[in-house]
């Protein structure tokens, strides 16, 4: 159970784990975890797509912290 959220600390901290596991869910969905080297365009696609929204989610999260 999570603490409640008005303490900012506890938000950046759930904040950075979430993008993380989504990170490590992206490369799982992308089979990564069997054949890095073998990837399709279509996958390779969509998982640099979602790596770039976790990307600007993060930079979001650096500057709200900033």
């Amino acid at each position: 159970m999570l603490p409640a959220m008005t303490d900012l600390t506890v938000f950046i901290q759930h904040a950075f784990r979430t993008i993380a596991r989504a990170v490590a869910e992206t490369g799982v969905n992308a089979g990564l975890f069997r054949h890095p080297e073998l990837i399709s365009k279509t996958l390779k696609r969509r998982a640099s797509a979602e790596l770039k929204r976790l990307g600007v989610l993060l930079r979001r999260l650096i500057f709200l912290m900033a």
